[in-house]
């Protein structure tokens, strides 16, 4: 059983490329519409690298939190140290086309 899942292992290995790529820093970090908590969490992580001076969580209301999406995240990007004037607003989109009409209008 170990030699086979080493055998595995191993043509997974040559079967998998792995990318690195660099960065560059930018105006606002997106998150589109959602109610996963990891997705302020890691744009909070790279606000906090210095990637971007902006968040920009979107989403309405949804029947997954119990505010709209924007709130559910705000909340946690207050939590993990993100000013509330880094996070831009947007709780009214019923979808992703809708979530960025305002981004370009605030951002031009």
């Amino acid at each position: 059983m170990n030699n086979l899942l080493e055998d595995i292992i191993n043509r997974l290995k040559i079967s998998l490329k792995v990318f690195e790529t660099t960065m560059d820093s930018a105006d606002v970090i997106i998150i589109p519409g959602g109610s996963h908590p990891q997705l302020m969490g890691s744009a909070a992580e790279l606000f906090h690298q210095g990637f971007a001076p902006y968040i920009f969580p979107s989403g309405g209301s949804t029947p997954s939190v119990k505010t709209t999406e924007w709130e559910f995240l705000r909340s946690i990007g207050i939590k993990l140290g993100v000013p509330d004037s880094a996070i831009l607003r947007e709780d009214k989109a019923t979808n992703t086309f809708e979530n960025f009409c305002p981004l370009y209008t605030e951002l031009g």
